[in-house]
C-alpha cells in the first residue's frame, strides 16, 4: 500500500480508483492536491483547451453566416455539467410581452429567434 500512495495523482492506478469513487467522495478529496481528482497540471490542461474552443468558437461564429454550436467543456471528474433548464412556453410568454399574443408554436420560434438558441 506504501507503493500506491506515492503514485503520482494522473497514474494509471490513481486514475482508475478515482474514477470508481462515487462523486460524494471525490467532493471530500478537493482540498487536498494529492487525493484530489485531478492533478493541478491536469485542470489547467482541461481549462486551457476549453479556452482555446471558446475562442475557436468565437472566430468562426463571427466570419460564419451559420449558427455555430457552442464547444462542449471537457468533463472534468466530480464535476457535474449544469444543464440548462428548459422553460415551458407559457412561462416564455409571462415574461417577453411580445410573445404574449402569439400562438404557442410561433412563440418558441419567436424565442428561438430573438435568443439566438436551437
Amino acid at each position: 500500500m506504501v507503493l500506491v500512495d506515492q503514485l503520482p495523482p494522473e497514474s494509471a492506478t490513481i486514475t482508475a480508483a478515482r474514477n470508481s469513487m462515487p462523486e460524494d467522495e471525490l467532493a471530500e478529496r478537493r482540498g487536498d492536491p494529492k487525493r484530489a481528482p485531478w492533478s493541478t497540471t491536469d485542470t489547467l490542461l482541461a481549462t486551457l483547451i476549453d479556452e482555446v474552443r471558446h475562442v475557436a468558437w468565437l472566430y468562426a461564429t463571427a466570419n460564419s453566416s451559420k449558427k455555430i454550436p457552442y464547444p462542449e467543456p471537457i468533463e472534468r471528474p466530480g464535476v457535474r455539467v449544469r444543464r440548462r433548464r428548459v422553460r415551458p412556453v407559457s412561462e416564455l410568454k409571462a415574461l417577453d410581452p411580445r410573445l404574449r399574443n402569439l400562438s404557442d408554436e410561433d412563440a418558441l420560434a419567436k424565442y428561438k429567434e430573438l435568443t439566438g438558441s436551437g
